[in-house]
């Protein structure tokens, strides 16, 4: 899944549940982004990243950060059974990547609450502000405020050397 030098994306986002009462977690929502991928390693592509997050969400406690080959997995995984999952390249910073995952965490347990403890088969609780806010955060830059004035302040520094 290595994406275009220079760039920063997320892969994957997942929202799960997993708990003693189920065997593997729960996908309740996941989104893909595998645009760069030729038509016909996306159905691939996309399988393994749900697999991916299915895995690490089984592993992850509490919050991680986990490493894999040319990616990393940002897991947050709440003792009450709900967690979620990104799938970033290197690049991606961990900071705006962990705001979002508490943020959509944290949104999604209001609008299901009650709901998403009965899910016991993956895709139960569709939740379009995953699939929104992963594409708004296609580009860091543009979202996150701090790496805004970083940048801001990068290019007025260029302007100043000149």
């Amino acid at each position: 899944f290595k994406s275009k030098e220079g760039t920063m994306k997320i892969s994957a986002m997942c929202i799960m549940r997993f708990d003693r009462e189920t065997p593997e977690p729960v996908l309740l929502h996941i989104c893909h982004d595998v645009s760069e991928h030729g038509w016909f390693q996306r159905s691939t592509v996309s399988q393994v990243l749900t697999a991916t997050c299915r895995i690490m969400g089984s592993r992850a406690k509490g919050t991680q950060v986990i490493a894999y080959k040319s990616y990393i997995c940002h897991c947050v995984m709440h003792t009450t059974g709900v967690g979620i999952v990104a799938i970033t390249d290197k690049e991606y910073p961990a900071r705006v990547i962990g705001g979002l995952n508490r943020e959509l965490l944290e949104t999604f347990q209001k609008e299901f609450d009650g709901r998403w403890q009965k899910c016991t088969k993956d895709y139960g609780c569709k939740f379009p502000a995953l699939d929104t806010r992963m594409a708004e955060y296609q580009k860091p830059a543009k979202v996150d405020k701090m790496m805004k004035i970083q940048g801001d302040l990068d290019e007025t520094k260029v302007i100043l050397t000149q």
